[in-house]
């Protein structure tokens, strides 16, 4: 298990290129090679992780503040997402919400995901919403690893990745063994209010 591993101190690149991006971001390495990056709460908009398909190694961590700054950030996103080079991989995930309630994110946010394998016909993401994205540059469309959840659902998806050289072209990344998790907040809370209720009617 997670806590029978030793723990170190990981560094995380220390070079965000968007203005809005956080440093000095805890994050640690267990014996497996295993990162863990503690991402600020209640913080708007999108956090990125760029990964080198090479060596797997941590290239940049990025916040897209597409919530408060929605037509600057959107354009810093897909400006980011068009210069990386072809394999990256790319994580994504929300720590609040990634948009207003009143101010949609717009089509440019969905151009750039599926640039990195997100499907042709990705579902908005509502306000508050849980959203999880695991892709790569030139990713085929409908190839990356994606959920959109309902409120309170805390999400976690996994995959590994491949690369495929069993072509004539240049090798490209393949993302296999999808998984998802999902823990539902509110069905938990309300099942331990339940729980918690029979006991005191049995005590009584």
């Amino acid at each position: 298990s997670n806590i029978d591993k030793k723990c170190v101190h990981y560094e995380l690149p220390n070079k965000q290129k968007n203005s809005v991006s956080t440093k000095d971001i805890e994050s640690t390495v267990d014996d497996a090679g295993l990162v863990r990056i503690e991402l600020p709460k209640n913080r708007t908009g999108f956090w990125l992780v760029e990964i080198n398909p090479k060596n797997y190694a941590i290239n940049a961590l990025e916040r897209f503040d597409v919530y408060s700054k929605t037509a600057e950030q959107s354009s810093a996103f897909a400006r980011y997402v068009d210069q990386l080079p072809t394999n990256t991989i790319v994580c994504i995930g929300i720590t609040d919400t990634a948009m207003a309630a009143t101010r949609p994110l717009p089509a440019s946010i969905y151009d750039s995901l599926r640039k990195l394998g997100g499907s042709q016909h990705l579902e908005p993401i509502g306000y508050r919403q849980p959203f999880c994205f695991i892709g790569a540059k030139d990713l085929p469309q409908g190839e990356a690893h994606m959920v959109l959840e309902k409120t309170k659902v805390i999400v976690r998806l996994q995959a590994r990745v491949q690369l495929n050289t069993n072509t004539s072209a240049a090798p490209f990344i393949c993302l296999i063994d999808k998984h998802t998790d999902l823990f539902d907040v509110t069905a938990h809370i309300t099942t331990s209010c339940h729980t918690t209720l029979n006991e005191i009617d049995e005590k009584e």
